[in-house]
């Protein structure tokens, strides 16, 4: 299955983990990077809006070639207080694979979603 893929030509500085990380460093976006961004929503919600930064780079928000290096790595937003382990391990982690084909589909979390839901109403 192909997804359709838009590079923007444009050199875009995007200092921000809210973007994935093909993103960030192809000016990649596809529905695969928008689970990211979902992920990064989820992040939102459960820390009650903080503002989502990698912790190895709070005093560095804006250095991109410091964001896309700690991607590479694999630093992700850590779990926050509120939010239960499950929905972070099943939900919101998996949604910041390093590759994007390895990402849960939006189609995936809306079954994952309800299958935490039933278990727990």
């Amino acid at each position: 299955f192909h997804f359709p893929m838009f590079v923007f030509s444009i050199i875009c500085y995007l200092f921000n983990f809210r973007y994935a990380l093909e993103s960030l460093r192809d000016g990649k976006f596809s529905t695969r990077s928008d689970v990211w961004s979902y992920g990064v929503t989820l992040f939102e919600m459960f820390s009650l809006g903080k503002d989502p930064q990698l912790p190895s780079l709070v005093d560095h928000s804006t250095d991109q070639t410091m964001l896309l290096a700690a991607l590479e790595d694999g630093e992700r937003l850590p779990c926050p207080n509120q939010c239960p382990q499950q929905i972070y391990t099943e939900l919101m982690f998996p949604c910041w694979k390093r590759e994007s084909r390895l990402r849960p589909t939006f189609t995936h979390l809306i079954s994952a979603i309800s299958t935490i839901l039933l278990l727990h109403i």
